[in-house]
């Protein structure tokens, strides 16, 4: 994203709880051209016309000195129509897309009128909007949440509480 369109990014007000759509261009951008079809490999961009459904609320948390932290949500619908090859029989028409939410977290600096640091994530479900099922286990993975230790010292609560959603999460899936 170029310079200038970071502050679109931004309610205007910086007054806690105050929001803003991120304008439609940007997201449409962003979702077109960062989502990429990985159940099928790394595919071309989608095209402007598959976006079926693409918003981004930005919604100020907190304000601390010159810092604004910002969550960002919104859902997203991709949906392309073409020829590709799923399998080793060949091309077939079919349907290629995405359904989920765009979920993100960012700090706002006012002095230097830029973005400190910007997460953002997507969840969705790709393989049952496109019925899909897996077919082949090729390997277990893991993950690690990783936390700074005077972090967890100084914000304690807050990471408890997403460490418990992890493991409640880990124990209903096990």
């Amino acid at each position: 994203f170029l310079k200038e369109e970071m502050t679109s990014w931004m309610p205007e007000s910086t007054q806690k709880g105050a929001w803003r759509d991120v304008p439609e261009a940007l997201v449409r951008r962003l979702v077109r051209c960062h989502f990429v079809d990985n159940v099928r490999g790394q595919t071309i961009s989608f095209p402007d016309d598959a976006v079926q459904k693409a918003s981004l609320r930005a919604t100020i948390e907190s304000v601390k000195g010159d810092k604004i932290t910002v969550r960002y949500e919104g859902p997203v619908e991709l949906v392309q129509r073409g020829r590709w090859a799923a399998d080793n029989t060949g091309e077939k028409d079919q349907e290629r897309g995405y359904r989920g939410a765009i979920l993100g977290r960012g700090v706002w600096s006012l002095q230097g009128r830029r973005f400190v640091s910007l997460d953002l994530v997507s969840t969705g479900s790709t393989l049952k909007a496109n019925h899909l099922v897996e077919v082949e286990r090729i390997m277990d993975i893991s993950s690690r949440l990783v936390v700074n230790p005077a972090a967890l010292k100084l914000k304690r609560e807050p990471l408890r509480a997403l460490i418990d959603a992890f493991e409640a999460a880990v124990k209903k899936t096990a």
